[in-house]
Parts: C-alpha cells; structure tokens; sequence
C-alpha cells in the first residue's frame, strides 16, 4: 500500500509541474464566431482534426496485437513494452506523462492443462500409477508472415490431429475438447479417480471422485461444497464460450487456492468432449487431471497522461480509461492477439489524445491506459484509489472492444447510479448521431468504469462485446473496422466540447 500511495503521489506531482509548465507556454487563442458559423466551423475543425484517426487506432492496434507483445500480459515484458509504446506516442504528442506502478497477485501456469478419458478395464491402475499423457495443443505456432485466415487455417488442421494417451486412455486436447476455468486451477498437481455423472453437491459420490457435471446444473458457488465432499475435480459441460476461450482468470489470488491440501481442478469441456466423459461415467472409467498453478506477487503499471488545455489549474472534466492488457500465451507460447480486446480502444483513446493536442483543445483532459484489467481489473482500481487529479466532477469514458466487423450494437454499460446513467444516455445519444446502433446496460461493475464510478465519477463504458472472438486466438487486430473507430472517435470529440 506504500508504495502504491508514493508512486501515485509521484504521478500527481510530476503532472502538475508539467501541465503548468506547458500552459505557461501556449500561446493565447482566437475567439470563436458565434451561431451557426460557429457551428460550421467546428464541424469543420472536427473533420479536420479526426482525419484518418480510425485508420491510424487501427494500425496501432496492430502493433500492440503483434508477435513482440506476446499477449500483453501484465507484469510481462511483452505487457511492459506495450506500455512502453503507449507512452512514447503521448510524450511525443505533447501531453504530460507518467508511469503509475501498483502490486498485484498473477496466477502462473508452468505447464498445458492435461486431461486423459480412461476406460473402465484399465481405471483402476492407471489412475493411481503413470503420469497423464503430454497433451495436445489446438494450434501450433504459426509464421510471423502467416495473415489471419492462414493462421485460423493452421489452427483448424492442428485441431483435427488425432489424441494421444501413454495410458491407454484418450488425452484430450486443450483448446479443442476442453479448456481451464476460472479458479480451475491449484497448487497441488494432478488428480486421478473414477469419474461420475452428478449433478448436485448433494448427490451421492466417493470421496476422491472426478465428476461430471451438465453445464445446466453447474454453479461456481457450489465449489466448496463439492470439495467439502472429497470431489477431486470437476467436468463441466460448455453451454458457452467453448474450449478455443480463454477465461479471465484461473485462479484468482490465494482465496481460489487451497493451500496445503489435495489439488481440486476443474475443466470446461467441449459437448462432444463431455458426452464422452459421461458415458465413461456411466461405464465405471476414470480420468487423470493436471493444470499447475504457482502464485506471485507482480507490478502492473498505469500510464496516465494529461493535457492542460485551459492553461489554468489541471482540472479535466473529461478522463478517457482504455486497458491495454490482455491474457497472455499459453504455456506453449501460442499467444493471445487481442486486438479487439482490448487493443482497439487503448489504440483509440492514444490517437485520440494525440488529435486533440493537435488541435490544441481548449479544455482540461486525462488519459489513463490500465494495465491487469483481466484481473480483477486490478489497474482501474489502483488508479481510482489514488487518482493523480480529482474525480469528484470528472466524466470518465472507458473504452473497451471497439470496431469489431460484426456491426452489433454497441453497448455502454454503468453501475447504474443516477450522475453515471445520465452520462450514458448522452453517449448514446452521440454515437447514434454518428450513425451507430447503442443501448444503456446497467448494472455492470465488472469493466474498467467501475472503479472510477465507486470512487464517486460519472462514468461509463463504450463496448462492442463480440463474443465470437473474445479471449480467443483469432481476435486479430486485422479485423478492425476503422469507419466505425471514427465515427467513436467523433462522438468523443463531441462529448470533450471541442469546437
């Protein structure tokens, strides 16, 4: 806690020298006509100063989504240098910039998920004696050079290479038949028992069965209850978001773990992958689990930055949030793109920043790009705790998933409180005079707004969930649409009272 306290002091600090001293220097600027002129001529400065931006987001959306980034976890280097990058395009635009480090608790997997279907014959030994079967991974690494459909191509003819099992058993294949859950995975190692077909805590199973579980009947909150009965591990069937998905978080921080005591693992597992673990249920065979997971302590780091337009005391009326991380590789290195998320709105929100210092806006505003949003939004929070400027007033507008070619309504979610919804209910307004389709959705505390909004903001999110990609392999920044970024782009620039 001290040391997030001095560096978010440190922030504070070293923004208000330099926003002072940049207001210092700007030269005064020339009055506005009045009426309908005024009204033209900002539209006009407006087509002028977005030129291109959607364009532009775009293409640093494709750098962040690239090779060198690895998936942008946070506390990774490959997150450290997207950072890196974010805040060498603000300081270069102009803008007063710091780096707001905050600690934070990160689950790592030193090792593939395994999980092997055993026939009944062998069930007995094989669960007890060797080790699960190396598993198999959905999609190899492609080329650097590979575009996105070669690489979506790959992926698919990997998934259709046939299991292998040391044991006699069939080893599943990650991201194909199954995939880790959040808080599915514990310190402890593998498990093996007999699998059985259950559907309540308050079935009747042996203590050190595997079971499984109709996605229908299954609620993270019965956990403990089927540990409390000696359950060793879960199977759950996916009624969404299937095995190609990579969950949130797998185990989030030591609560989810169980220190001292047998591993638990739990699996999502694909219909087919399922129906056959239920008939081997049902047929008396077992299966061996294994998803490693070691805790520690990390940093992650916030970039925030500000631009003093008002040449007066730094008070922005308007705080743009996009995260800029996203959830890694795999422990085979295949990594996670997110170029929609959440590439496409730290892209936004940075090129965004740069045209407004281009056109030397005349009001006070804050970028804030958070880093360890996919955990437990981890960055918001840190920021919102100590905010480097006040946020009693502040309209903050968080960017998330942006310029997906779906075309779906875009959705601006709040916690629901009454300064937030009004909020809401002008950028909807706004993106619909841009010609996109939008609606309020509230409650929903679990995006980057949310903080800002407990800590007594007005705030919102702009989002575009397109769950066909999301947290998955192909969320490739190629697909971004950059007429629909511009058109963010101008409803923002209308909501910051530009001229």
């Amino acid at each position: 806690m001290n040391r997030l306290r001095k560096s978010a002091d440190s922030a504070l600090c070293f923004l208000c020298a330099a926003l002072s001293l940049a207001a210092c220097a700007r030269s005064p600027r020339a009055s506005l006509p009045a009426g309908g002129a005024a009204d033209s001529l900002a539209a006009s400065r407006r087509g002028e100063a977005l030129a291109g931006a959607g364009a532009e987001a775009r293409s640093l959306a494709l750098e962040l989504a690239g090779e060198s980034y690895e998936g942008r976890l946070a506390g990774s280097a490959g997150g450290t240098r997207a950072g890196d990058l974010l805040a060498a395009r603000l300081r270069a635009a102009g803008l007063a910039v710091e780096a707001a480090e905050f600690p934070f608790e990160q689950a790592r997997f030193p090792a593939a998920p395994r999980l092997e279907l055993i026939p009944a014959a062998s069930a007995a030994a094989a669960t007890t004696a060797a080790p699960p079967a190396a598993a198999t991974t959905a999609a190899p690494p492609a080329a650097a050079s590979a575009g996105p459909a070669e690489r979506s191509t790959k992926a698919a003819q990997a998934a259709e290479a046939p299991p292998a099992s040391a044991g006699g058993g069939e080893a599943l294949v990650f991201r194909r038949d199954f995939r880790e859950t959040v808080r599915g995975g514990y310190p402890g190692g593998e498990v093996a028992g007999p699998l059985v077909l259950a559907g309540s805590p308050r079935d009747v199973f042996p203590a050190g069965a595997v079971l499984v579980l109709p996605g229908a009947a299954y609620a993270a909150s019965d956990d403990d209850l089927y540990r409390a009965r000696g359950a060793i591990g879960l199977l759950i069937e996916a009624l969404e978001n299937g095995p190609a998905v990579k969950p949130l978080s797998t185990a989030l921080g030591p609560r989810g773990a169980r220190p001292g005591g047998a591993a638990f693992v739990k699996f999502l597992l694909a219909p087919e992958a399922w129906k056959r673990a239920a008939a081997l249920a049902a047929d008396k065979g077992g299966a061996r689990l294994s998803n490693p997971v070691e805790f520690r302590a990390a940093k992650g780091r916030n970039i925030i930055a500000g631009w003093n337009g008002d040449g007066g005391a730094f008070d922005p009326a308007l705080v743009l949030v996009a995260h800029y991380d996203h959830v890694g590789a795999d422990p085979d290195g295949q990594r996670f793109p997110g170029g929609l998320d959440n590439a496409s709105g730290a892209a936004l929100a940075v090129v965004l920043a740069e045209r407004f210092a281009r056109a030397r806006h005349p009001r006070d505003l804050a970028f804030i790009l958070t880093d360890a949003e996919e955990t437990d939004l981890a960055g918001a929070s840190a920021a919102a705790a100590r905010p480097p400027f006040a946020l009693g007033d502040a309209r903050v507008v968080n960017l998330d998933m942006l310029g997906a070619p779906s075309r779906i309504d875009l959705s601006v979610y709040s916690n629901g409180d009454a300064r937030s919804l009004a909020l809401a209910k002008e950028l909807v307004q706004l993106l619909g005079a841009e010609g996109l389709g939008a609606r309020s959705e509230y409650p929903v505390p679990t995006v980057d707004h949310a903080p800002f909004a407990f800590a007594g903001a007005a705030a919102a999110t702009i989002c575009e969930f397109e769950r066909a990609v999301y947290h998955t392999k192909a969320d490739f920044a190629e697909r971004l649409d950059p007429a629909e970024l511009d058109a963010v782009a101008a409803a923002l620039w209308r909501l910051s009272g530009a001229r």
